[in-house]
């Protein structure tokens, strides 16, 4: 072979190279220029960092998800404690309007807080009445005005008691009511 038989072959290989479409070069993250061999290695960590960011939207949406639920779960459980309180507080209420409604009916009647006393007191006020009119008379006569009055204050306070007690009963129904349709409503909200 002659020397330009080599040089031919040189130079038909840069125009294979010349004929070849050029080769963009891209700069690494590292600063440094990539070679050919290079490009495999950078489409791999572009695809493993698209793979990163994908599982950290997927935790990030799977974090928010579990926060609302959460909230979500809170927010019932303050609701159905609120509807407990809510209640009690009703009952309460009602259990004071009840004690109110009593006291007024025994402080009405005039029998006041110690009952048994009140009708010692109403015995004593009779048996004064007949000796009283016994010594007057000389006799054993008993005043039947006297005790006919006192019998017919006795009749009235014991209405008047009546009166109220059955008021009362008629409030503790309309509360019974109210307490069994807020527990329908509660047992419905749970």
């Amino acid at each position: 072979m002659d020397g330009t038989s080599g040089q031919r072959l040189l130079v038909l290989d840069d125009q294979i190279h010349m004929d070849a479409k050029p080769y963009q070069r891209a700069i690494l993250p590292n600063g440094t220029i990539e070679d050919r061999g290079d490009r495999y290695f950078l489409e791999q960590a572009l695809l493993r960092k698209r793979e990163r960011n994908k599982l950290a939207a997927r935790r990030k949406r799977d974090r928010k998800k579990q926060r609302m639920e959460a909230l979500e779960q809170r927010e019932k459980d303050l609701r159905k404690q609120y509807l407990a309180l809510s209640m009690e507080l009703m009952v309460c209420r009602s259990a004071n309007q009840i004690k109110d409604l009593e006291r007024q009916s025994l402080a009405a009647s005039g029998l006041g807080e110690n009952i048994q006393a009140g009708a010692t007191q109403s015995l004593d006020a009779l048996s004064s009445i007949a000796l009283g009119a016994a010594d007057n008379a000389g006799k054993t006569i008993l005043d039947f005005t006297a005790i006919n009055a006192e019998i017919a204050d006795l009749h009235n306070s014991v209405d008047v008691a009546c009166t109220q007690a059955e008021e009362a009963i008629i409030e503790v129904a309309h509360i019974q009511h109210e307490v069994s349709r807020l527990l329908s409503l509660l047992g419905d909200n749970i």
